[in-house]
């Protein structure tokens, strides 16, 4: 069993997973909890919210692999700060879990880990590494699209209904007032006075910034802050977009998918 944190593998650095048996098909799940109240002399609940129970979190082993280390496997002061550098961060940062075969089904998770050490008498044998998701759920690897013109059709495959924020790259090929529409609702992303060749990126994923290449754009007047999203609901994966003017698009998101950490 090996893992990736923030695009580095623990084997890159000569390390393993202390025990196997760590990721199951039966790990648990956050599960959802539902807020409901009941009119007075009425037997039927009504929802009125819904919250998931708690983020994912788990905690495992790390020592160094005895098929490198064959004269000790006792961390060092700078080895433990080597780790402590990587593991710990104050940003958010992907994860996941690699098994022996190839996992054609990727799920990441962001999230943040703590770390104590593991002694034996005087000496430090690996650490405990606690990760703490940002969410209940995990992610897919980066879905990308590309397309050039005036029309796309995209699915999406989520666990989670609701609305996606996608990152984009969008480079009109004429100038005039930028208009994107997803058909599946009544809301439009409106950029105005965009010229051709300009670059424009929009960031989703939580953050819901645009910027351009040409600094004399002022979007902060030109865009109605209306950031394009996909849609997933169930029986609904379909995404039809379209764009007023000639575009060259590319598209990139995460779904999400319910499974434990």
């Amino acid at each position: 069993m090996d893992f990736i944190f923030d695009g580095v593998s623990l084997s890159d650095l000569g390390y393993v997973i202390a025990y196997d048996g760590l990721v199951s098909e039966n790990a648990v799940v956050s599960g959802m909890g539902y807020n409901t109240i009941k009119q007075a002399m009425s037997d039927v609940s009504r929802k009125v919210g819904h919250t998931y129970d708690a983020n994912l979190t788990t905690t495992f082993n790390i020592m160094k692999d005895p098929c490198i280390f064959t004269d000790t496997f006792y961390l060092t002061n700078d080895d433990i700060s080597e780790l402590t550098k990587w593991l710990v961060r104050k940003q958010y940062k992907y994860f996941r879990f690699v098994a022996e075969e190839d996992m054609t089904d990727e799920v990441w998770f962001k999230v943040q880990n703590t770390v104590d050490k593991l002694r034996e008498g005087d000496h430090i044998i690996g650490l405990a590494v606690t990760v703490n998701a940002n969410a209940p759920y995990g992610f897919t690897r980066p879905i990308k699209d590309r397309w050039s013109g005036k029309e796309k059709q995209i699915t999406v495959h989520s666990d989670e209904e609701g609305y996606i924020y996608p990152n984009m790259v969008i480079v009109p090929q004429e100038a005039g007032n930028l208009v994107i529409t997803n058909a599946y609702e009544d809301r439009d992303m409106i950029i105005n006075n965009v010229a051709a060749g300009e670059v424009l990126t929009v960031y989703g994923d939580g953050v819901n910034q645009i910027v351009s290449d040409n600094a004399a754009h002022d979007l902060s007047s030109d865009f109605n802050y209306n950031f394009f999203r996909l849609c997933n609901q169930f029986g609904q994966y379909r995404n039809d977009i379209t764009t007023n003017l000639e575009c060259d698009i590319t598209l990139e998101y995460r779904g999400i998918r319910k499974v434990g950490l």
